[in-house]
């Protein structure tokens, strides 16, 4: 016996049908986004970092403003020459990453570079428990000269990761004893793009949707 809808009906139950396949299907095209995926305003949650400045919060260089000092910047906490910087976070979907914006910001009054970088270096990994490995991204600073410093860097091959690390070596002020702590690194902002893959508890939440409802409209349609 061959069940016929009512033209409105049958419509909703194969636009449910479709809802179903597509969100199975098409999922990674469609959450390709023209946005910041790293921004803690889309779910990147930051899980550790090293010691900043009294009033910085980290958060501001995911795009944040929570500082009382310096509002929108992340500075972390004075250090000798050659301390390695870093914070780790994790973002809300595992992500393809392809293209990457650090920029940062030095003095250009009295010791002109103080709060440089030397060079920044970001890591990706899929799982918690996986090693850090090799750097997927390394971005030097040409020189110490204070003012805004920014890159926009394509990776060659992008990188699947949920969990990243990235790090800034702190600038060596040349003619300045090294024992001596100078400014550590101010970042302005650290952003990523690409491709936030749905996990399969997601995948599978999707599709169940749109078959509860064609279900729905069948017993509806019965009783």
């Amino acid at each position: 016996m061959t069940l016929r809808y009512p033209t409105r009906q049958g419509a909703a139950v194969r636009a449910a049908a479709t809802l179903a396949v597509l969100a199975a299907l098409c999922w990674p095209s469609a959450a390709r986004a023209e946005y910041d995926w790293f921004a803690v305003a889309h779910g990147n949650t930051v899980t550790a970092h090293r010691t900043l400045v009294d009033g910085s919060r980290i958060d501001d260089m995911f795009g944040a403003s929570l500082s009382t000092v310096e509002p929108g910047n992340t500075i972390f906490f004075d250090a000798p020459e050659g301390t390695v910087h870093w914070v780790e976070f994790r973002t809300a979907a595992l992500l393809t990453l392809e293209k990457v914006y650090v920029a940062g910001s030095g003095d250009t009054e009295g010791l002109i570079g103080n709060h440089d970088f030397r060079q920044f270096r970001l890591y990706a990994k899929v799982n918690a428990g996986d090693g850090w490995g090799s750097a997927v991204l390394t971005v030097d600073h040409p020189e110490d000269r204070g003012g805004l410093f920014a890159a926009t860097r394509v990776l060659a091959t992008p990188v699947e990761g949920r969990f990243f690390r990235a790090e800034f070596d702190h600038w060596p002020h040349v003619g300045y004893d090294p024992r001596w702590w100078t400014g550590s690194p101010r970042i302005l902002e650290l952003q990523g793009y690409g491709v936030a893959l749905l996990e399969p508890a997601g995948l599978q939440a999707a599709g169940f949707a749109g078959l509860g409802l064609v279900s729905l409209l069948l017993r509806r349609r019965r009783a």
